[in-house]
């Protein structure tokens, strides 16, 4: 009967692991660039030529030499083919990098099922984990472009993983992997640079909770080690561009350095062991962070959730109300479950399962309070194999009875249908809480519900449509077709201000949506 259970659970594993593959393939192959792959994918290529300078105020600002990766496959095609030259704008190559994002996925998945089998001593609870995040729809979105959201969810995972196993056995491999990979974050995401405060909290809690008497000593020499990997694999992720470079030769262009710069001008000739690049683009992400969304000359468009937007502005809720609507239905049940459970068995010695939940918890505060830019679901995805993970707690309940069993198994095929139901479509993806999807827009904003995507569906429906055409800057009749994010007017620019006195009728694709003028 053992072997049974453990041959279905095996079964169940690797038909997970199928349907996500063939489904990302699929998504690859058919779905058009979105705004941000393009620059994300030249930064990639830059650092590969050994160029990681951030010369561009708009385009070079987030770039993080994690993008390197996706520029391998084009990388291993010029090795092999010297004389190579492409005029396709950069297509094939962002079309081959986006299956590296797939396979950084895909390990991700590995390790969502093993840290959910270890901490909840049960091979199925790693199974419910790993399903829950493969068929989630804002990861499957994202698993197949050339952007660092996914990279953010694998190193964030890592880093905690390797620190909770640190914990639980006290092993000091398991330490000097965890500064290798809170070094290797800062590569990823600058968001990551929380990290640092965020850390010595944890340690905090771990001696409060285990009544650990902390050393002066130990403190020292862990957080040298941490500070030693930090420092030198930044510099070596920026190819040591401009290491050392002082501070007063730096040109800041946001509030917060530039009044750091000032404060500090004491030790304006002193070295800084850091790259030029990292502290540039962390400095150009501020300026933008204090200016906005919404307008021309930033790089975000306006924020906007539950009807609410104005340039500028920010909402604390933004990130809370995203994942209500773009999370289907089921999944928040069993996230509310997992959340009673683990509040109900967090006294429990040695689990340690709050190095999931206090860095989750810690990281959606940052995004949610501390963050102007707030431009979709895409930038909190690094939380939710965290949150997958929680989710092993509930599979006693599930085999508990044939009720919960039954329950489940409706729950398993609402999510499928779902979340299928926009095929190649996961970037607009929005729950049953939103019946009319032509109006999703206005309640989750328009950059949750596209970003570029969906152009090659609204030229088909255009062909196809006599009366359709791409909306312009000058009236006119018929039907128009332009993106939730353009009918905001996310960037200020009033391009299409005629039109909104017309309420969309439909959408194409889930991410244009038409208008039309008799």
């Amino acid at each position: 009967m053992s072997k049974l259970r453990f041959n279905w659970l095996n079964i169940t594993l690797i038909s997970v692991l199928l349907v996500f593959s063939i489904t990302e393939i699929a998504f690859i192959r058919s779905v058009d660039f979105t705004a941000d792959e393009g620059i994300h994918s030249l930064y990639g290529f830059k650092i590969l030529k050994g160029d990681p300078a951030k010369r561009s105020l708009t385009t070079d600002d987030s770039k993080m030499p994690v993008s390197a990766l996706n520029a391998i496959p084009r990388a291993i095609e010029q090795v092999l083919n010297p004389g190579l030259k492409k005029y396709d704008n950069g297509a094939g190559d962002i079309q081959r990098g986006r299956y590296i994002t797939f396979l950084v996925s895909l390990f991700t998945l590995f390790l969502v099922f093993r840290w959910s089998s270890d901490l909840n001593k049960s091979r199925w609870a790693g199974v419910l984990s790993m399903a829950l995040l493969a068929f989630c729809p804002n990861w499957l979105a994202h698993s197949g472009l050339v952007t660092t959201d996914v990279y953010a969810g694998t190193i964030f995972l890592l880093v905690f993983y390797s620190l909770w196993k640190y914990f639980v056995t006290g092993k000091n491999k398991y330490f000097i992997l965890f500064c290798i990979l809170v070094g290797l974050a800062q590569l990823v995401k600058q968001t990551f640079t929380y990290l640092y405060f965020c850390i010595p909290l944890l340690f905090l809690i771990r001696a409060w909770t285990g009544n650990r008497k902390i050393t002066l000593k130990k403190t020292v020499i862990q957080t040298a080690l941490i500070a030693i990997f930090s420092l030198l694999i930044i510099n070596a992720g920026f190819l040591f561009h401009k290491t050392g470079q002082p501070l007063n030769e730096y040109h800041f262009v946001s509030k917060m350095f530039s009044s750091l710069q000032h404060k500090l001008s004491f030790i304006g000739n002193v070295f800084l062991p850091l790259p030029e690049p990292y502290l540039t683009g962390m400095d150009t992400v501020k300026y933008f962070d204090e200016l906005g969304g919404g307008f021309p000359y930033g790089t975000v468009p306006v924020v906007s959730i539950l009807g609410h937007r104005e340039a500028g502005k920010s909402y604390w809720y933004y990130y809370i109300v995203s994942a209500l609507f773009k999370m289907p239905i089921p999944v928040l049940f069993f996230i509310g479950l997992a959340a009673v459970k683990t509040f109900i068995t967090s006294r429990r010695a040695g689990n340690y399962e709050w190095v999931l939940v206090i860095p989750a918890f810690i990281f959606l505060i940052i995004i949610s309070f501390f963050n102007n830019l707030q431009m979709g679901v895409r930038h909190m995805i690094f939380l939710f194999p965290l949150v997958y993970i929680l989710c092993g707690k509930i599979v006693d309940m599930i085999s508990s009875s044939r009720t919960s069993r039954i329950l489940f198994a409706g729950s398993a095929v609402w999510i499928l249908v779902s979340v299928y139901s926009y095929l190649n479509a996961y970037i607009s993806y929005t729950n049953e809480f939103i019946l009319n999807k032509t109006m999703a827009f206005t309640v989750v904003g328009g950059t949750n519900v596209g970003f570029g995507n969906g152009r090659t569906q609204a030229e088909e429906y255009i062909k196809n449509n006599s009366d359709a055409q791409f909306a312009t800057p000058i009236p006119g009749k018929g039907k128009f077709l332009l993106s939730a994010v353009d009918y905001e007017d996310g960037w200020g620019m009033h391009t299409y201000k005629w039109l909104e006195a017309y309420k969309p009728i439909g959408h194409v694709h889930h991410a244009y949506l038409i208008v039309e003028v008799k």
